[in-house]
């Protein structure tokens, strides 16, 4: 699943280049967010990739529990919120390093090279091939957001000011 907005910067180029390789493989795509790509692009997509437009906050939830996979290759993201989102519900992220430093490459997810779809179909296919993988980073992601919860924010920022307020 892709969720956020459909353009370019985000590298939905290459989510559908990815996606066109991988059209003979059991893999759907569903692309999820307002559409910022040309008529053309969305039309002539191939078959496996679904565009569902402009979702709701209070619907992503739901988005995110009938996927498998988060993918995100985007080009330039000072940091992704959805992988964290994705991650709390217990998906794997495909990210670039375009996004944050959330995802650790191969544990929960993997963070492939920007402006790539050989990399993202590399990365797919070992998830079709290995599915013990896919279950392990689901495992991992789900573990990982916890160092991201509001909570732990909080604890943070406080204990900061703390030490800002001793120096």
């Amino acid at each position: 699943m892709f969720l956020g907005q459909v353009i370019l910067r985000k590298g939905i180029q290459y989510l559908l280049a990815a996606a066109r390789q991988l059209e003979r493989e059991n893999i759907h795509f569903d692309v999820v967010g307002l559409i910022g790509i040309s008529r053309e692009a969305v039309a002539t997509a191939p078959g496996n990739v679904t565009f569902h437009g402009r979702t709701g906050r209070d619907q992503a939830a739901g988005w995110y529990r009938r996927s498998h996979v988060f993918v995100l290759p985007t080009l330039s993201d000072g940091f992704a919120i959805t992988q964290l989102e994705a991650m709390a519900h217990g998906l794997p992220a495909i990210t670039t390093p375009c996004c944050g430093d959330v995802v650790s490459d191969g544990v929960d997810g993997f963070v492939i090279p920007a402006s790539n779809p050989d990399a993202l179909v590399a990365v797919f296919k070992r998830y079709l091939s290995e599915p013990g993988l896919l279950q392990a980073h689901r495992s991992a992601a789900l573990e990982k957001s916890q160092q991201f919860t509001l909570e732990r924010l909080t604890n943070n920022l406080l204990n900061l000011r703390l030490a800002l307020m001793k120096q």
